[in-house]
């Protein structure tokens, strides 16, 4: 029988074998083939599809780059490792990957890092049965990087030494590590960690600075106005807010400011002619009469504006005096008169007529008082004229008092209401039966001197003077005087004086007044007390003719003003201060020495002054007079004031009859 690989009986092996069809017989033995699987390999080869070899140990790992520079937040591309021989079966990295970062099982490393790092190495390692390789990867992970940065303003403004802030500003993009400025904001400012600028500012200007917005990923900017402006103008004033000046007389009125630096003033409307705005103050010598004006004055910085009122008015008082006197003649009005003296600064004589003991008066007078203006005559019975002359100066005072197309009150009781025809006929509105607690509406008032006005009511006429009101009064002291004391304070119309700058005498005078006359300007006395003054102090000399004049006038005041005046008696206490105490030589009757009243005028005028003085002044502010050096005797400077009281019996038998009256 003959089997699979035998010989037959008629055969060759060779002829056997090449007839051997295997897809017929492909079970013949020699049908089968030896075929290799990766089983069939040790863990030391590697199988190569038909046959197993010996592995190589893996060399040259390597993943592209020795570092790498990833972002927060960010997927990275999957990193897949590059090597020389067999393929590690294994892998492991020291120290971990940063979270989020994975490698698989072939080496490949993906993911999202989830935190910033500053950077560190990591030992990648490869193994297989025949060896390792290893590469070392170093991994930055960065912050997502600022995009934009966008502030409410693009300006920060701050007040100089004052809080400003701004922000914190909109961000988008990755977290801000750290803030700066470009160039470097002002020491006092700080950017916080979310961006906001605050602080307190020291120093004015105005700059431009780029802000920048860094982290590890990057940077981002904007730019940042900053604007450093001084405080708003405030704190700013004048010793006053009414200024009345005299023309042709030059003055200085600085400003006062307790507030921040003024760049720039202004001014509306102009100043009076030859006065000027010089840094807030106000300077010149202004040549022109202008009636009350007010103006706006604006004081400017880079913080604002402050907008401040004042009023200004130059005065001329011999415009005044021709301004009533012009055209006027002799005058003969009713009732013996009261002198009206001008003790204010800003008052003025209009019409003289002779004293009760021959010294020349001043019987109508006037005045401007504040805002507002005043006249006065000697008699109330003058107001409202009684006379062709008489009326029309009454008329023109009225219109120089209240203005034209007035609204003029009459006072209750003073019976001036037969003076409404004529005040109508001047084209006035005449109110009757006006008192001091209703003025509202009117422009000025015709009023009694002697009157029974209390202290609301007196304080009601200065309010409206000094507002823009006028006042006319008139009235007499001499025969109030017999039955009344404390003329200056007691007098119904001299308890306005002090603000009217009207006195009225207990003097009396005549009724005659020759208004052609203009008076002499030192016959107004705070002319007459600064002529004295140049005299004495300045070395002015005046003429003998003018110092007469000038002793006339303020011989009518001496005797009857009081000193609390102060107006009026400050100047002429500065002048005897300063030039000394009159000294009368003593002589016996036969000898010619002493004082020669009318030698000098001026000296005469002191004498009388300083007579005043020693009457009324109280002890302890009456200095020594010089003459006590002679008698009693020198005093010395440190000695201690002694006080004594006397009393002397009045009904003593030859005292004289007068003794209570002498002042001893």
């Amino acid at each position: 029988m003959l089997t699979s690989g035998c010989l037959g009986l008629f055969e060759s092996e060779t002829e056997q074998l090449e007839n051997l069809d295997c897809q017929t017989h492909p079970n013949h033995p020699d049908c089968f083939v030896e075929i290799l699987t990766p089983e069939d390999c040790t863990i030391q080869e590697v199988f190569t599809g038909d046959s197993c070899r010996p592995k190589e140990p893996p060399s040259q790992l390597f993943y592209g780059e020795h570092s790498i520079t990833l972002v927060a937040g960010t997927e990275i591309q999957a990193l897949t490792p590059s090597f020389q021989g067999d393929g590690p079966q294994s892998w492991s990295v020291s120290p971990q990957l940063p979270s989020g970062l994975e490698m698989d099982q072939s080496g490949v490393i993906s993911g999202t890092p989830l935190v910033e790092s500053e950077g560190a190495s990591h030992t990648i390692t490869g193994v297989n049965a025949m060896g390792s390789a290893t590469a070392v990867l170093e991994i930055v992970i960065l912050a997502p990087m600022p995009e934009s940065i966008q502030y409410p303003s693009k300006t920060l403004t701050c007040v100089l030494d004052s809080y400003c802030e701004i922000g914190p500003p909109m961000l988008l993009g990755g977290r801000v590590q750290a803030w700066s400025a470009d160039p470097p904001l002002p020491s006092e400012l700080e950017i916080s960690e979310d961006g906001f600028i605050s602080g307190i500012v020291r120093f004015l200007g105005q700059s431009n600075h780029t802000i920048w917005a860094n982290n590890s990923g990057g940077s981002a900017y904007t730019t940042l106005g900053l604007n450093i402006l001084s405080p708003p103008p405030g704190e700013i004033s004048w010793h006053s807010d009414q200024f009345a000046l005299r023309s042709n007389q030059s003055i200085n009125i600085p400003v006062k400011n307790d507030g921040p630096d003024i760049e720039t003033w202004e001014i509306y409307p102009e100043l009076p002619e030859g006065l000027s705005l010089h840094s807030g103050d106000i300077l010149g010598t202004p040549t022109e009469r202008t009636e009350w004006m007010r103006y706006t004055i604006w004081a400017n910085n880079s913080g604002g504006s402050s907008e401040l009122m004042i009023w200004i008015a130059v005065h001329d008082l011999q415009a005044d005096q021709s301004d009533l006197l012009r055209g006027i003649g002799e005058t003969n009005w009713g009732g013996w008169p009261s002198p009206i003296i001008p003790i204010g600064e800003l008052a003025f004589p209009v019409g003289f007529a002779e004293g009760g003991y021959g010294t020349e008066i001043p019987v109508i007078s006037a005045s401007h008082v504040g805002r507002g203006k005043m006249l006065g005559y000697g008699h109330e019975s003058w107001v409202d004229g009684h006379g062709e002359e008489e009326t029309e100066f009454s008329l023109r005072a009225v219109e120089w008092a209240c203005g034209e197309n007035a609204n003029v009150g009459l006072a209750y009781g003073a019976g001036f209401d037969d003076f409404e025809d004529e005040l109508n006929a001047e084209g006035h509105t005449v109110h009757l039966s006006v008192t001091p607690s209703d003025l509202s509406g009117l422009d000025c008032l015709l009023d009694e001197f002697w009157n029974g006005h209390d202290d609301q009511d007196n304080q009601a006429l200065v309010d409206f003077m000094l507002n823009g009101g006028g006042v006319i009064m008139g009235g007499h002291a001499w025969y109030w005087s017999y039955s009344n004391t404390g003329l200056g304070h007691n007098y119904p119309g001299n308890k306005i004086a002090k603000t009217t700058g009207l006195f009225v005498s207990n003097a009396w005078g005549y009724n005659s007044v020759d208004l052609s006359n203009f008076p002499h300007e030192l016959s107004t006395p705070h002319a007459a007390i600064n002529a004295i003054r140049d005299d004495r102090i300045n070395n002015n000399s005046l003429s003998n003719e003018d110092a007469a004049v000038a002793d006339e006038i303020l011989s009518v005041c001496t005797d009857v003003v009081t000193l609390d005046f102060t107006e009026f008696w400050s100047p002429l206490r500065e002048v005897v201060n300063v030039t000394g105490w009159s000294v009368i030589e003593y002589g016996t009757l036969w000898q010619d020495i002493g004082h020669n009243m009318g030698e000098d005028p001026v000296a005469d005028t002191l004498l009388r002054v300083e007579a005043a003085l020693t009457q009324n002044l109280p002890a302890d502010e009456l200095p020594s007079h010089p003459s006590h050096v002679e008698f009693p005797g020198e005093v010395p400077a440190n000695a201690t004031r002694i006080s004594r009281t006397v009393e002397i019996n009045g009904n003593q038998s030859g005292l004289p009859s007068n003794f209570g009256y002498s002042q001893a």
